[in-house]
């Protein structure tokens, strides 16, 4: 059954990747959107994708190229992962529904600048356990 969901999922991408629309049109977020976003990303994205979004050990989601995919075909690779690695984030429960679908929107948006702390703030989050 699992497998079946991964050639599935990659069925999803592979027609989004064939109908990409040039004239897309724009997602956009409120300002309270893009913040959630920007959190979710860095507790379940961030470690394989890069906080710039340029990939790292999975590929980059830049808005340019994750805007030819669209939304639907977002969600759908977010819920169910793929046979490359990226996890089922939705179908195992980590993810829910609404999450699933401000995260395929929040990747088509450019890329908010990272969070910067200065030594005293990192000083402040450490604890020791």
């Amino acid at each position: 059954m699992k497998t079946f969901k991964k050639i599935g999922t990659m069925g999803l991408v592979l027609l989004g990747m064939l109908s990409v629309n040039l004239y897309a049109e724009e997602v956009t977020l409120s300002d309270a959107e893009m913040k959630k976003g920007a959190d979710v990303y860095f507790d379940r994205c961030a470690g394989c994708h890069g906080m710039l979004r340029k990939g790292a050990l999975g590929p980059s989601l830049l808005p340019d190229k994750m805007k030819g995919y669209g939304t639907e075909t977002l969600k759908g690779i977010l819920w169910n992962g793929t046979s490359g690695g990226m996890p089922d984030w939705g179908a195992s429960g980590e993810m829910s529904k609404a999450d699933t679908e401000l995260m395929a929107k929040y990747i088509q948006n450019a890329v908010p600048p990272p969070k910067e702390m200065s030594m005293n703030d990192m000083k402040k989050s450490h604890k020791v356990y």
